[in-house]
Order: structure tokens, then sequence, then C-alpha cells
């Protein structure tokens, strides 16, 4: 069985167990995993009825990153709901249950307590600072690690604008700050690329309220490019190719015209 994301995440906070990037990075990973939640009978409608075992620790719904786990822990077919961690999270938080992912079936097993589960949802739900101050013009942004963050949360995402940077913003002689920014976005998907960028922050081990996240047409974002680092350029849409006009039979001395 092929390793998943979480695995990877959980080995590198267990490598390092005081190290709160690494904690920060598994809980990011689990709440953009895609989860089977074991549920006690099938959905009806839009409810879900999670099982809950009851543990030394608590109450606490069970979660796995592959159908194949779940299997193996319950032996067979069970009911469960696919969806990811951070809507799990959501759904249980402030109820006192806890999460429980891959129990016995992995070494990437987990338990999340209650309280982690409430911390989770209200960290991703904190909204993003806004950036009020008169700008002055562009410092280069000295902080690989956020911009390693924010390069992998939005690697593969379609993202409805031009570009998004990293970029240090100078205000005047003595105040400068750094923000992320999204060029030219569509209107209407301004919050989620915020919500999205807050996240990235918050879970690199970054206070979210330092960083600034703008949103900026073209012209606004003049000069960017000299000072910025780019996290996100849209895939270019492949040209269709122009038809070969049809050549007349025997005009191509490698393939003769058949003959009847």
């Amino acid at each position: 069985m092929d390793e998943t994301p979480l695995d990877h995440a959980h080995r590198a906070m267990a490598h390092a167990p005081h190290d709160d990037a690494k904690r920060l990075a598994w809980y990011h990973c689990f709440a953009d995993t895609e989860l089977c939640l074991l549920l006690t009978h099938e959905p009806e409608g839009e409810t879900l009825s999670p099982a809950l075992f009851e543990l030394s620790e608590g109450r606490f719904a069970l979660t796995f990153d592959l159908e194949e786990r779940l299997a193996d822990f319950a032996d067979g077919t069970v009911p469960y709901a696919a969806l990811p961690g951070r809507v799990i999270a959501a759904a249980l938080a402030g109820q006192g249950i806890g999460i429980c992912v891959n129990l016995e079936v992995a070494d990437s097993t987990f338990v999340m307590p209650p309280e982690a589960v409430d911390w989770l949802t209200k960290a991703l739900d904190q909204r993003p600072a806004e950036d009020h101050a008169r700008l002055s013009g562009w410092t280069t942004p000295d902080d690989p690690e956020l911009a390693r963050a924010l390069s992998a949360k939005f690697a593969g995402y379609p993202v409805p604008a031009a570009a998004i940077w990293l970029v240090g913003l100078r205000h005047g002689p003595d105040h400068a700050s750094t923000a992320v920014v999204f060029v030219d976005v569509k209107e209407g998907f301004e919050d989620p690329l915020a919500k999205a960028a807050n996240e990235a922050v918050l879970f690199s081990g970054q206070d979210p309220a330092g960083i600034a996240i703008l949103f900026l047409t073209a012209e606004q974002a003049d000069g960017i490019e000299a000072a910025g680092q780019s996290l996100w350029t849209p895939t270019p849409e492949p040209q269709p190719q122009p038809k070969a006009a049809p050549q007349p039979p025997g005009s191509d001395p490698t393939r003769p015209p058949r003959l009847r």
C-alpha cells in the first residue's frame, strides 16, 4: 500500500516531537485530506451519524485516509462518508468529541482530543488581516519557509487569478510589512482565496495577523515582479494545432495512391 500525505506528515511530526512547525503541518494536511468517516448507518440525505467509540480519553469518531484502511479496521464493508478533515472537525467541534485517524491500521495512527478539534476549527475559521496603510513601494520578502508553504497550498489549485506573489510592502521610511498579493482575481473569489492563504500562513507557524492579504489589479501591482516572489502562475492553455490541409492523392512519394 502506497504511503499517503498523512503518513509522511505524521512521520515528520513523530521524528521531531518538539517542532511546532511539523505538528502544524500535520494538522494542515489533516484539514485538506479527504477522509472516510465511519458511520453507524448509511447517510440519510445530508444527515450523517458518526460511529462514536469510547476510549480512555473520551468519545471519538473514527476516520481513515484510505478506504482499504477503513475496511481493514472494520473487517469488511461498513457505511462511511468521504469528507475533508476540516468539514469533519467543524461538524464535531464543541461537542466534546475527538477524532481518531487510521486507528490500529497504520503507523500514522493519531488521536486528536476534543480540545484539539475545537482549536483546529477555530484556526480554520480565522479571517485574514487587511492592510490599509498607504503603499509606497515593494521590497523583497525574506521568508523562504512561508513562501514554500504558500506555494504548496496553491500548487495545482484552480486559482481564478492572473498571479499570486509574496512581497514586502514599504509604507514609508520606518514601516514595512509582508503581504500575499493576488493579482486580477475574478469577482466573488476573494474570500475563499484569502482563507486559503491565511491557512497556509497559520500552519507554517506564523501569526496570520502579521501577514496582509491584498487583491490588486495588474495596474496596482505594477513593478511587483522586480521584488516579489512568485507563488503561483496560471498554466498556459494548450493552443489548438491547425489542421493540415489534405494533400491530393499521389503528392507524397512515400505514400503512393492505392490502385484498384
